[in-house]
């Protein structure tokens, strides 16, 4: 036994206690996870640096049927998840989440917000669907690190869009997404 032994080994077993919590979400060490859905190769990129920068996992799905097998397969703090997709869109994905999670008696309910170019008119087809929040483009990077910091599951963005009228823009705000901006690749 080297001299020590004995504060050594506690000590490594500490440590292993220690980064097995922050996988685990032991005392808030967890790091917060992110799913973004979007068919626009830009705005998922755009979406995924804006999070990582800020400290958070991300995983990516390009439509909602790769977005619903990801989320019945872990859990996320929340997805942002893009309405109209080909394949199956955002509204689909979000309803047939709901479905399965009431099947399976999941107790945890995942944070979907919806992002979305189109007016505040589909917020409540969103809302309906399964949708915790929504999100309109462009979008406002500050807006969106509320609602994967929040604790509520009903935060909602009340800016109105640029096309509505009032607010400008803060500057220094990372936003991205309005439909001129976001040509739709793969």
């Amino acid at each position: 036994m080297r001299p020590g032994g004995r504060r050594s080994d506690s000590l490594m077993a500490m440590r292993a206690m220690i980064y097995a919590s922050f996988y685990r979400g032991a005392g808030g060490w967890r790091t917060k996870r992110v799913l973004i859905v979007d068919d626009s190769k830009v705005m998922r990129r755009f979406l995924c640096r804006l999070m990582e920068r800020e400290g958070f996992a991300t995983d990516e799905a390009i439509n909602g049927q790769s977005a619903l097998e990801l989320m019945q397969q872990r859990y996320y703090d929340v997805a942002f998840v893009d309405l109209e997709m080909p394949g199956m869109g955002g509204l689909e994905c979000a309803s047939a989440l709901r479905e399965w999670e009431k099947k399976i008696g999941r107790t945890q309910r995942q944070r979907i917000c919806a992002v979305s170019s189109h007016s505040r008119a589909k917020e409540q087809k969103a809302l309906n669907a399964g949708f915790d929040s929504y999100q309109n483009k462009p979008i406002r990077g500050k807006s969106l690190l509320k609602v994967v910091t929040s604790d509520s599951d009903s935060q909602r963005d009340k800016t109105p869009s640029p096309k509505g009228g009032s607010d400008e823009q803060p500057s220094g705000e990372a936003s991205f997404g309005a439909p001129s901006d976001t040509p739709q690749q793969q």
